[in-house]
């Protein structure tokens, strides 16, 4: 979840974004949650991508029909859409990545997985 400054603030009201330095997780951040602050983050940012891929994919349809009729000319919109999408998609990856890590963490944590070296 996102502040007025879009800054990610979870439940226990860290900012797990850049993670510190120093390998210190935040005290409110118990490993034996289920999602720390970090997954939780990470999660909200990828509805938020989420939310923000569902309009622009209804309006690539509808250029899409447009092309399909005699009288439509939707291509530089088409063009800019498609980018976005492209962009979206890119940093979803990205969030996937990073979900991806936190996950590894806690389970190190918690004594699951071995550290990798």
């Amino acid at each position: 979840m996102a502040d007025s400054t879009g800054a990610f603030v979870s439940s226990c009201g860290c900012d797990p974004f850049p993670r510190p330095a120093e390998g210190g997780a935040c005290p409110g951040c118990d490993p034996s949650m289920i999602l720390t602050c970090e997954e939780e983050a990470i999660l909200g940012r990828m509805r938020e991508l989420k939310e923000q891929v569902h309009p622009i994919a209804v309006r690539l349809r509808e250029l899409q029909e447009q092309v399909s009729s005699p009288t439509g000319e939707p291509g530089s919109e088409w063009a800019a859409l498609s980018t976005h999408l492209e962009d979206l998609r890119n940093q979803w990856t990205d969030w996937t990545a990073k979900l991806e890590a936190a996950i590894d963490r806690k389970l190190i944590a918690l004594g699951h997985r071995e550290p990798r070296r």
